[in-house]
């Protein structure tokens, strides 16, 4: 803009004695307000012009706010980020995200960060705001003409049985399990979006549920979605039965073609069966090729899939994995009331905190417990006591084996036994190698498989908090003999035997 401008009009003014000159005082008031305006603003004027030259400011901003989060975190939660708009007048920047679990979870651990880097690249009057796609492109029918939703539904393609009661409405979870049930339903809304998702847990704690209330989900809400659940047994079986019966293409064709979802549980029945895993690693990337949900559970963490191809692995690890933990004490009560209220058990509150506080770690052996006390309340025609629970349930309940066994003295003496060190080596100051090393195992399994924090166990090896947490990512960074994983297993139940404490 020409800086004299509003000057050439106050010469033409006076020279030309031009009438009605309020128009023009009119026009030279407006003209010092605009320029005044562009003077305070010119960071804004330099973001217009940089969004006339290309958007650069768009790739500045990226660019800076990977910069300030760890690559696997950026990789995970900030691959379906985009930027959507930015009003200068407003001095907002509006950002989407591929679901509304992302949008809540970048808000809560990485709003702070992402308005610096808002306020780096656009101007410190400047804020944000997020939001998401409500539509996932790849399973959106093939139609060029959005037609209105019809009166009577399409009816769902059944290609396997689900068990009606393993829906999200009957999954009963608390803080330890909300991460893994707000993942399994945004799959479910928006399939395609974790992919692969790989459940992993105990026995016993509700993957197979949480897996199959994806499928029936997907099965309700979008009935032109093909959905297949099958074990890794049957689908080994069908595999053998189709060579034997030299019909290998129909079942490729039914694992390839035909499925949109497919759901896999109990993934570690395949561990030393190397043909079946090849057959499932080409079936997978066929399907991720194509952009086709994958869902698998199994009951081991991957860790313990030593077995397991490692391309096969790669594809695992390439999508979320999320572990289902035990349900602590008040979980496990809510679970034992949605049981009995389903069945219709009319329980009393000593009766339910009973089984709450004794039958730890298993959701199957909690609804054991209430169709044992539904079958005794069918016979007698009253609500079961206390002492009639406790009778009926003694083959449930956790054995009591004495008093708790001290968990840091079980821990040091397993290690100390199973690794050749004496108790008084890993407790002292040495850095040898070898007491190092098994001083780090044993912190491991404090840590990752029974939930201490990293302060209490180095308490327990005369260590500060940070060398717990090095000596662990350490560890995960070495190449693990399989010998030394067995015995880091066994380590692992023993002390859940001995100790009580469940496995996380």
């Amino acid at each position: 803009m020409n800086r004299n401008f509003s000057g050439n009009f106050a010469e033409l003014k006076h020279k030309y004695f031009f009438p009605k000159s309020e128009i023009f005082d009119n026009i030279i008031n407006r003209t010092h307000v605009f320029e005044s305006f562009l003077n305070e603003t010119s960071l804004q004027g330099a973001l217009l012009e940089r969004e006339k030259e290309g958007g650069n400011f768009v790739s500045e901003f990226i660019k800076i706010l990977e910069s300030k989060i760890p690559r696997k975190v950026w990789e995970l939660w900030f691959s379906t980020l985009k930027f959507d708009s930015v009003d200068h007048e407003a001095k907002k920047i509006k950002l989407i995200v591929g679901n509304l679990f992302i949008k809540e979870w970048l808000e809560k651990k990485y709003g702070k960060v992402i308005q610096k880097s808002v306020e780096q690249t656009f101007g410190k009057d400047y804020t944000y705001s997020i939001d998401f796609e409500t539509v996932n492109s790849d399973f959106k029918a093939d139609k060029t003409i959005e037609s209105p939703e019809p009166i009577v539904k399409k009816r769902p393609l059944i290609l396997s049985n689900l068990n009606d009661e393993y829906t999200f409405e009957n999954f009963v979870y608390g803080d330890e399990n909300e991460f893994a049930y707000r993942v399994a339903f945004e799959v479910a809304k928006q399939p395609g979006i974790y992919n692969p998702l790989f459940l992993t847990g105990d026995v016993g704690l509700g993957k197979t549920h949480l897996m199959q209330a994806i499928g029936h989900h997907i099965i309700n809400s979008m009935p032109e979605v093909r959905v297949l659940y099958t074990t890794s047994e049957a689908f080994a079986n069908e595999l053998i039965k189709a060579f034997k019966e030299n019909s290998s293409t129909l079942f490729r064709e039914k694992y390839r073609k035909k499925v949109d979802v497919l759901l896999i549980d109990d993934i570690q029945f395949l561990i030393g069966k190397n043909g079946i895993q090849t057959e499932l690693f080409h079936t997978m990337n066929e399907l991720l090729d194509q952009h086709k949900q994958i869902i698998i559970c199994s009951d081991r963490p991957l860790s313990e899939l030593k077995e397991f191809q490692d391309r096969l692995l790669s594809r695992f690890q390439m999508g979320l994995f999320v572990k289902i933990n035990p349900p602590r004490l008040q979980t496990r009560k809510l679970i034992v009331k949605n049981f009995s209220k389903r069945y219709g058990l009319k329980i009393r509150e000593d009766v339910l905190d009973y089984i709450a506080q004794n039958i730890q770690g298993s959701v199957r052996r909690l609804k054991g417990a209430v169709m044992k006390l539904l079958a005794q309340q069918k016979f007698a025609g009253n609500p079961v006591n206390l002492s009639e629970a406790a009778q009926l349930l003694k083959e449930l309940v956790d054995s009591p084996a004495g008093p708790k066994v001290d968990f840091k003295t079980s821990l040091l003496k397993l290690l100390a036994d199973n690794f050749e060190v004496s108790i008084d080596e890993l407790l002292s100051s040495s850095r040898k190698n070898e007491v190092s090393f098994v001083r780090m195992i044993g912190m491991y399994i404090a840590v990752e498989y029974f939930g201490y924090t990293p302060q209490e166990v180095g308490s327990w090896f005369n260590r500060g908090r940070t060398t717990v947490i090095h000596g662990i990512k350490k560890l995960k960074s070495l190449k693990i003999d399989d010998r030394i994983i067995n015995k880091m297993v066994f380590i692992r139940n023993q002390l859940s035997a001995k100790t009580g404490d469940s496995v996380i």
